[in-house]
């Protein structure tokens, strides 16, 4: 199932094509999702294996990454619409993947606050 959102320390990317594309277009908060982008330019796309395991440590803690999903929905150049936000959160099945219910619980928060961060504000005059 391709994917819009994921997390680089959970990921692996064909070598050919991360250097060809530059690797991560940003540092820091939105990077992994910015080579998403430029895949799907490329005409590639992210899928998410729910059989493959990749084990890593992740010392950031949570707080770290509820900040970094955050920030990573507003650095993207696409904006939600409400009624489109509320649609995308409502649909668990495309926001929380994993094989168990922590692991897919988890991904479904991460993936609300990154649509939260995409959300398109009102602009005051």
């Amino acid at each position: 199932m391709p994917v819009k959102f994921f997390s680089g320390g959970n990921s692996a990317v064909w070598t050919k094509y991360f250097i060809e594309l530059g690797g991560f277009s940003q540092l820091g908060s939105g990077g992994d999702n910015s080579l998403v982008l430029s895949l799907e330019q490329k005409g590639l796309y992210v899928h998410f294996i729910p059989h493959l395991t990749v084990l890593h440590r992740n010392s950031k803690g949570i707080r770290s990454a509820i900040k970094e999903a955050y920030i990573s929905g507003k650095l993207k150049n696409e904006k939600l619409r409400l009624r489109d936000y509320l649609i995308q959160i409502l649909n668990f099945k495309k926001g929380g993947v994993g094989r168990t219910l922590s692991t897919s619980s988890l991904n479904y928060f991460l993936n609300s606050i990154h649509l939260t961060g995409m959300l398109r504000r009102k602009e005051r005059i």
